[in-house]
């Protein structure tokens, strides 16, 4: 179910509801699946740099597989990126 959501979020990175799916899928699963997700993932958040859900749920993924340091920098990165559009 990883993988097959992982790909659908890869390939329409808008879809919400798989987002929501693979984020339960993800809690029930072992640390290979969290890898295909996060590849699937960092795909998805490079062609949606504004997509809160996906980067929040790639920063997850990576933080439970014990990959904080990279959660950190996914996180910097997208604050980086978000936040000079929202300064008055």
């Amino acid at each position: 179910a990883v993988e097959i959501l992982s790909r659908a979020i890869a390939d329409n990175p808008q879809n919400d509801e798989a987002i929501e799916l693979l984020r339960q899928a993800l809690e029930s699963t072992d640390a290979g699946n969290s890898a295909v997700a996060i590849e699937s993932l960092q795909q998805a958040v490079f062609a949606n740099p504004e997509n809160v859900s996906l980067i929040q749920l790639l920063a997850q993924i990576q933080a439970d597989s014990g990959r904080l340091g990279e959660a950190a920098k996914t996180l910097r990165e997208a604050a980086a990126k978000i936040e000079p559009t929202n300064k008055n």
